[in-house]
């Protein structure tokens, strides 16, 4: 009996110790994985910039404004770092440090709406010996329901502009939600507002680095204008001898025909006339009525551009069509910002015009983006009323011409 109780201390004894070599270890390691990273993120620590990297356009990148309905007063800000991030991680471009932005804006009273007036922009550009600015404005940054749960979302759009003569040379809209790769068993589930936020960010970096060869050329600064050549100078001496008297040649009257003028044009087509300033009201008063359609309601948004949004209900509740129609106020910039959206894609032919149509094989969505003179169109529907969202699309397309 003493022999066992004896073996069972010693047991007991060399169990606590290897109990607390596991504690131990299990503390360490707890102490490993709680450096390591975030909570469901995972170790997140990158380096982008090297000493000595950083070619490309010089850019400034203002910070980022938010619509009303944007409820983190912070959204903006961490969008404005995270773009400044990632930026710098394409290598593509140097980026000026937020402190001295702000300190041009400051000594050179520059006030940032929604844009910058032009003699702000020059300010600017000759404070920071800048390519050009990225603006942006935040639309969403917070939760969103997605069935019976919640997710991370986050939409925002951003532009690059010539900070040498105002043009923009790159835009893009971003959205995303944390459920957007969501597959079976909740893999691929994206639950931090940090992690989805340098995702959209990262996806608007690789969409500028690979289109960086165009933007140095856009961005360049105009070559000087050639100086004139200068006339030889003729001496005395070269100079040809004069005759010592002349007669002179009186050249016959000849009667011209003054050269005919064109007429001006009086009128202009609503799509063309860029002389025209569209407000909510007018905007709206584009909406044509559609056969078998009720208009559902549309909302004003003024962004960069004057834009109206809503749908078009079906009349037998089967079924919805979203409208977007945006005021670009030039044909040149309506016709630019489509081709852009649509790069490398082929054009086909709807009412008349060019458009771009195409499936979205992923949600099951017919979409037909369109410029109308100053205008774009951007319609949506069911793929499986094709044939309806493109008749509803010339529709709208023959009025607003």
């Amino acid at each position: 009996m003493t022999t066992r109780r004896g073996s069972g201390i010693i047991g007991v004894i060399k169990m606590k110790i290897s109990l607390t070599r596991i504690v131990a270890a299990a503390v360490a390691l707890g102490v490993v994985l709680a450096l390591s990273g975030c909570k469901d993120d995972g170790p997140s620590s990158k380096v982008f910039v090297k000493i000595g990297t950083g070619n490309g356009p010089r850019i400034a990148v203002l910070p980022f404004d938010t619509v009303g309905n944007v409820r983190s007063q912070d959204a903006g800000r961490v969008l404005t770092s995270t773009v400044i991030t990632y930026l710098l991680s394409t290598g593509s471009f140097q980026v000026i440090d937020p402190g001295a932005l702000e300190e041009a804006i400051v000594t050179n009273q520059i006030r940032i709406t929604e844009g910058l007036k032009k003699a702000d922009l020059e300010a600017l550009q000759k404070a920071l010996n800048i390519d050009g600015v990225i603006l942006g404005l935040v639309e969403e940054y917070g939760d969103v329901r997605v069935g019976n749960d919640s997710y991370p979302c986050i939409s925002f759009s951003a532009r690059l502009v010539n900070a040498r003569n105002g043009g923009i040379v790159w835009a893009g809209t971003i959205s995303k939600t944390g459920a957007d790769k969501v597959k079976v068993f909740d893999i691929g589930r994206i639950s931090s507002m940090g992690k989805l936020s340098k995702s959209a960010v990262q996806e608007m970096a690789m969409s500028l680095a690979r289109t960086s060869d165009k933007l140095v050329i856009a961005l360049a600064p105009p070559e000087p204008a050639p100086s004139a050549p200068q006339a030889p100078t003729v001496t005395q001496a070269e100079a040809p001898a004069q005759p010592t008297t002349s007669t002179p040649t009186v050249e016959p009257a000849v009667a011209t025909t003054p050269p005919a003028v064109t007429p001006a044009v009086a009128t202009a087509g609503k799509s063309t006339d860029e002389s025209k300033t569209y407000g909510e009201a007018e905007l709206k008063a584009l909406l044509p009525d559609i056969a078998g359609y009720n208009k559902g309601e549309f909302d004003y948004k003024k962004h960069y551009h004057d834009t109206i949004e809503g749908r078009y209900n079906s009349r037998d509740g089967t079924h919805f069509i979203d409208i977007k129609l945006v005021d670009y106020r030039k044909v040149a910039t309506s016709e630019r910002f489509v081709q852009m959206y649509h790069a490398g894609e082929e054009a086909g032919k709807l009412a008349g015009m060019p458009a771009f149509i195409k499936v979205d094989t992923e949600f099951s969505y017919q979409i037909v983006d369109l410029p109308i003179g100053r205008f774009g169109v951007f319609i949506k529907g069911p793929s499986a009323k094709k044939n309806d969202v493109e008749r509803v699309a010339s529709e709208f397309a023959n009025a607003v011409k």
